[in-house]
């Protein structure tokens, strides 16, 4: 019984999460799958708790409960603060933005993003993500990769074509990067394995021509070995 109410409270949350906006209790109730009364039993206690909040229009968003958990999570889990700094500083020093990632549930969930960029990167589809596909490389391989990202095509009603991804997969393969190169710039990615996980180390934003680019893949790989290495 525990264990299928402690499930209906993680997939209540995550569909609050997914919708990126407050959300009425029938709404939650229709998204989760969950009978209103049960999810109004549920938003009752976590409010209480100051988890979720509800809002003047009597709608539900996360608490500062949650963002709490996040920030203590984010900030004691897998990366110490010295280890953020670093990227930062070769972010900084080259003038070029970064980014630290992991996945769960197929969503990109991000460690460090530069905070000078204002693209909406919450719900960033996978097959779109540079970042993403060096993480499901190194962690599925080349056709456990493509099998994920035919999926995630598949579930948006988009067509696949894997020939875009496997001269990528075969620099990750070769190199140990990815190079995206698109007319709004070049994306620059590294797999970093860490505690039993995969993240994604990015630099993003270079112009195709810029000679960055070979500093980058320098720096970039110290760095990726100093974020695999450091205790």
């Amino acid at each position: 019984m525990k264990s299928l109410l402690t499930e209906k409270i993680f997939h209540l949350t995550d569909q609050l999460i997914r919708a990126g906006r407050p959300l009425s209790l029938t709404e939650l109730s229709r998204r989760s799958g969950i009978e209103r009364s049960a999810c109004w039993r549920i938003v009752s206690d976590l409010c209480s708790l100051g988890y979720l909040v509800r809002t003047k229009s009597r709608k539900i968003e996360p608490g500062l409960g949650m963002v709490y958990w996040g920030q203590a999570a984010c900030s004691r889990t897998f990366f110490n603060s010295r280890a953020i700094k670093r990227i930062a500083r070769v972010s900084d020093r080259l003038r070029v933005p970064a980014a630290l990632a992991g996945l769960f549930q197929n969503q990109l969930v991000y460690l460090y993003r530069d905070a000078k960029t204002q693209q909406e990167f919450f719900r960033f589809p996978l097959r779109r993500s540079n970042l993403a596909l060096a993480i499901l490389v190194r962690k599925y391989g080349r056709d456990g990769a493509l099998d994920r990202l035919r999926r995630d095509a598949e579930d948006a009603g988009e067509p696949f074509s894997p020939g875009c991804f496997l001269p990528r997969i075969a620099d990750l393969e070769k190199n140990g990067y990815a190079l995206e190169t698109a007319k709004k710039g070049c994306n620059l990615a590294f797999p970093v394995e860490r505690k039993n996980e995969v993240f994604g180390l990015a630099f993003f934003g270079v112009t195709p021509d810029d000679q960055k680019i070979t500093d980058l893949i320098v720096r970039g790989t110290l760095l990726k070995n100093m974020l695999e290495s450091e205790e």
